[in-house]
């Protein structure tokens, strides 16, 4: 049982390693991470038309200017009272219309157009709030549509330092079990992200958000690094 658990933990730490005893040297691939935190945030607020059905049950041969008169009263009244709130809480926010906001597609039967507001948050308190007091609310619908993170960059220095420090661990154990002597690190190199990468880290940062960001105290992302370290070994 021991032998084989000696077993797969080289299995681990050869994966993603390059090791070359007759050439003197361990290389392994390290990565790590860090958790940037949300800072400030833009909601958008914006009517929501139905295309297909109408707001209120009507006969098939009622008037369909008046059907659409209806639902745009309906979509008239919930942003007046959306923008009664915004301004009652002293919100900064703007019209999609003065903004640079514009969706033009239609999506799951909806359509959401430049009726509406942009709202400059600064806390996730307040955008608990605001979600929470549109909950509900016909006619209209918010959604997140931009986070601010930390900047990364001031990470950047300690993130380097963890890399390596991993690297330095893994190194250390492939060389005992080789029977080596680890030596200084001779080489450095970063590993050039994949191009889809940035992309994908959206598409988990969405998916982290769900349905239920509403019970979350913090909204974040990751920020990783992967390097490829040299060892001399003996």
């Amino acid at each position: 049982m021991k032998t084989l658990k000696t077993l797969l933990t080289l299995i681990t730490l050869f994966s993603s390693t390059l090791f070359y005893a007759q050439n003197g040297f361990i290389e392994i691939e390290v990565t790590d991470s860090i958790s940037l935190k949300a800072i400030s945030y833009e909601y958008t607020i914006s009517t929501e038309k139905d295309y297909y059905g109408v707001v209120e049950e009507v006969d098939y041969e009622a008037d369909e200017n008046i059907n659409k008169m209806k639902s745009e009263n309906k979509e008239k009244m919930a942003l007046t009272n959306a923008e009664t709130f915004l301004k009652n809480n002293k919100f900064k926010y703007e019209s999609l219309e003065n903004s640079n906001y514009n969706i033009n597609s239609t999506r799951f039967g909806f359509n959401l157009d430049t009726n509406g507001f942009k709202v400059f948050v600064s806390s996730i308190a307040d955008l608990k709030k605001i979600a929470t007091e549109l909950k509900g609310a016909e006619g209209i619908t918010g959604t997140i549509s931009k986070v601010n993170y930390e900047d990364s960059k001031s990470f950047e220095d300690a993130l380097i330092k963890s890399v390596i420090d991993k690297g330095k661990v893994k190194a250390q154990k492939i060389a005992s079990f080789s029977g080596l002597t680890l030596g200084k690190i001779i080489e450095i190199k970063e590993k050039d992200s994949f191009a889809g990468d940035d992309f994908m880290s959206m598409i988990q940062s969405l998916q982290k958000l769900g349905k239920n960001w509403l019970d979350n105290n913090v909204l974040s992302k990751s920020y990783s690094k992967t390097y490829i370290i040299k060892f001399k070994a003996e």
